[in-house]
């Protein structure tokens, strides 16, 4: 056998015994650690305590850390988050100890619905409302 032709068969046999180990260096799960490792979300993100406080003709809405200027007109009270992550619009009944209406989750990343979901605030105090918006998942 030549020099040559057995370098080349060592050499091939060198990168047939590395491949084992290439394939261990290439699991995408220990490839991914760290910042570059992300998650399949499909929200909604925002649900939570959803906390109403008005301050004459305006107020403030306070959801999921997140907080939007709320508008009362009359009897009716919205707002809208900002970067379109939902959306809330009601009315204030029973002599304004309560606020009735509807929470609008932000459109589905899959069919693109944008659902309603009742929600039903209590007055723990003069201007101040406060009960759960949680979406269901879709």
């Amino acid at each position: 056998m030549s020099i040559r032709r057995l370098l080349s068969v060592l050499l091939f046999s060198g990168l047939l015994a590395s491949l084992p180990a290439l394939a261990a260096d290439a699991d995408p799960a220990s490839a991914l650690i760290g910042p570059w490792q992300a998650k399949k979300r499909f929200g909604p993100d925002v649900s939570g305590t959803l906390t109403l406080v008005r301050s004459g003709a305006g107020g403030r809405a306070f959801l999921a850390g997140r907080e939007a200027e709320a508008r009362f007109d009359g009897d009716t009270v919205s707002f809208a988050l900002a970067c379109e992550e939902g959306a809330f619009c009601g009315a204030l009944v029973e002599g304004g100890r309560r606020v009735r209406g509807f929470w609008t989750q932000p459109k589905t990343v899959i069919g693109g619905l944008a659902y309603k979901t009742p929600v039903e605030l209590a007055a723990t105090s003069a201007g101040l409302w406060s009960g759960a918006a949680r979406p269901p998942r879709a």
